[in-house]
């Protein structure tokens, strides 16, 4: 779903940027809303937000495991994790971090698609200052 959605709205920044007709202000933020819009669902798409927050962070998760057979069943065996108390450190931090991102990027993504509410807007400031070009129903041409 989030790929096809991706695909559609690119689809369409694409178009408006290159062929769209409306005032170069509000287009150009509509067009900048649209293309964080596809970042963001490429993320959720992917799942990404653990790469993502590495990046971010400048660390790796590390992965470090082995089996050992079970004291009571020798025949059977259990995932041990391998790994310093830093490296745990690590590894929550990221965690963290990528979920952080992603409640912070859901939030954003329901943002862009919902857009503002213009009854807010202040009638003493001009609309497009206060315009941010969110909103899926005002992306078209």
């Amino acid at each position: 779903m989030f790929t096809l959605m991706a695909t559609a709205v690119e689809d369409m920044h694409t178009k408006i940027e290159e062929r769209g007709i409306e005032e170069w202000v509000s287009k150009g933020k509509k067009v900048e809303a649209m293309k964080r819009c596809v970042y963001l669902l490429n993320l959720f798409a992917n799942d990404d937000f653990v790469e993502e927050a590495e990046k971010e962070l400048g660390l790796e998760m590390i992965f470090r495991n082995h089996f050992e057979p079970l004291e009571d069943r020798p025949d059977l065996y259990k995932l041990v994790e391998d790994l310093t108390e830093e490296e745990k450190k690590i590894n929550e931090r990221i965690l963290r971090r990528a979920h952080d991102m992603q409640k912070k990027g859901w939030k954003e993504l329901m943002h862009l698609l919902n857009g503002q509410d213009y009854s807010k807007f202040s009638k003493k400031s001009e609309f497009l200052d206060q315009f941010d070009g969110s909103g899926i129903r005002g992306w078209w041409d």
